[in-house]
């Protein structure tokens, strides 16, 4: 399971490099080759602009205080959770209004605190990385060591059909390292070990006609390369490779590689090349991907230009909506943006201190904890 809340900051030096020895699916065997080092672009000054865009004050007291928005949907509005525990939080109010008890472990509506349902409910399990569209919502289903651990699970909700229906489920050995929907399609990372080796793959589902299609597979062991992360934006895949063992043993100088090739056809070419510590936070949208590998910063890579920015030197959460990059530091309370088309750094108004950032649909949202904002993208 992946963190995918909140956003940081980091400026990143680029090495561009060839090679990775992994096992690889014979259907989906990669190729590399080098970026010319011309194309890699240091974003150093800071020329801040405040955004332009209208942001919009959400004021529900009874619930913002204690519920963060995590996801938006156009029918339903602004989308919470509620935490694992069997109890409601201290002050918080009888959930939904109409006189029903708090229920843990839900997706709820901001705007009236109704719940979306959950096929069989276990005990110390809550929704996480809720993604939603005009159609659909998706979570990942997960334990927090509070009942029993039967592993993690996809869940999706056709809002049109008010229904909802399981889309994987691993046992506890398994692991989702990412998932992301777009469109009728859901695509998720598989991670688990057996003995040394280490195990990963990508697999797509059409939530229409449930076609399950395996998109790309890796296995090796010790300094071997896997996928430890990806991100999807119209045909284009991009993932990150890291050795095997870093699910293991993560060492202080892992080298890591951002490629990127198409979901019909998986052959990779290599990007950028560096070296980690810690997981990565990978996201992507309209052409453009962002990650930050949380000790050196935020790196991000436009299609259309064929560039990697440096962006910032602080480890971070990012999130793009594909014309702005937003980033919230992980150890404190800093952020930023940058917008892509102006090439200028953005701020947002003085009051407005996020806590963190997400981006739904065509909504990017930025939680203050009392109350939150956001503006549309597009």
């Amino acid at each position: 399971m992946k963190n995918s809340y909140r956003i940081s900051i980091i400026l990143c030096s680029c090495i561009l490099l060839t090679g990775c020895s992994t096992q690889k699916n014979a259907a989906t065997e990669k190729s590399r080759s080098a970026q010319n080092t011309s194309n890699v672009s240091y974003v150093n000054e800071k020329l801040y602009k405040v955004s332009k865009s209208k942001l919009i004050e959400v004021k529900n007291p009874k619930l913002n205080s204690l519920f963060s928005p995590v996801a938006y949907n156009s029918s339903l509005g602004f989308l919470s959770t509620t935490p694992a525990m069997h109890q409601a939080p201290p002050g918080a109010p009888p959930l939904p209004f109409q006189n029903k008890k708090f229920i843990p472990g839900r997706i709820m509506e901001l705007k009236n605190g109704k719940y979306l349902p959950q096929i069989h409910p276990i005990k110390g399990y809550e929704p996480y990385d809720v993604q939603s569209n005009k159609d659909w919502i998706t979570w990942i289903y997960v334990s927090f060591g509070l009942g029993p651990d039967l592993g993690e699970k996809i869940y999706a909700y056709n809002i049109k059909k008010h229904s909802e229906f399981l889309v994987w489920s691993g046992g506890p050995l398994q692991q989702v390292f990412e998932y992301q929907l777009q469109g009728h399609v859901i695509y998720y990372g598989i991670q688990y070990n057996t003995g040394s080796t280490d195990t990963t793959f990508i697999r797509s589902i059409n939530l229409t006609d449930r076609k399950n299609t395996l998109i790309v597979s890796t296995k090796g062991t010790g300094f071997q390369n896997v996928i430890e992360d990806f991100a999807v934006t119209g045909k284009w895949l991009g993932v990150i490779e890291t050795p095997a063992n870093h699910f293991t043993s993560p060492s202080l100088k892992e080298k890591y590689h951002f490629e990127i090739g198409t979901t019909k056809n998986p052959v990779f070419k290599t990007i950028y090349s560096n070296v980690n510590v810690n997981p990565f936070t990978l996201r992507a949208r309209s052409g453009v991907w962002v990650w930050s590998d949380k000790t050196r910063g935020v790196t991000a890579y436009v299609l259309g230009s064929k560039q990697v920015l440096g962006l910032d030197s602080m480890p971070s959460y990012v999130k793009t909506d594909g014309q702005n990059i937003w980033w919230v530091a992980i150890n404190s309370n800093n952020y930023g943006g940058y917008d892509i088309k102006s090439n200028q750094y953005l701020k947002l108004p003085p009051k407005v201190i996020p806590l963190g950032i997400n981006i739904s649909g065509n909504v990017d949202i930025f939680d203050t904890k009392s109350t939150f904002y956001f503006y549309k993208s597009n």
